[in-house]
């Protein structure tokens, strides 16, 4: 079958969906990471918890 994917990358947290090609959604799988503000007007992200939520929503979307 053929599908489409979308990953989206935001401040909170990543959000995979998989839809058919006619846009019927298939599966969806978000994971959420901390944005960090330790000063005012300022926010910081660890890079490092990115690729962790990408895997999980993969390995979810894809039982």
């Amino acid at each position: 079958m053929n599908c489409l994917l979308g990953i989206d990358f935001g401040t909170g947290g990543c959000k995979i969906t998989v839809t058919s090609v006619g846009g019927n959604i298939l599966a969806e799988a978000s994971r959420e990471y901390l944005t960090h503000h330790p000063k005012p007007h300022y926010s910081e992200q660890d890079h490092t918890d990115w690729l962790p939520a990408l895997s999980g929503c993969l390995k979810e979307v894809h039982e």
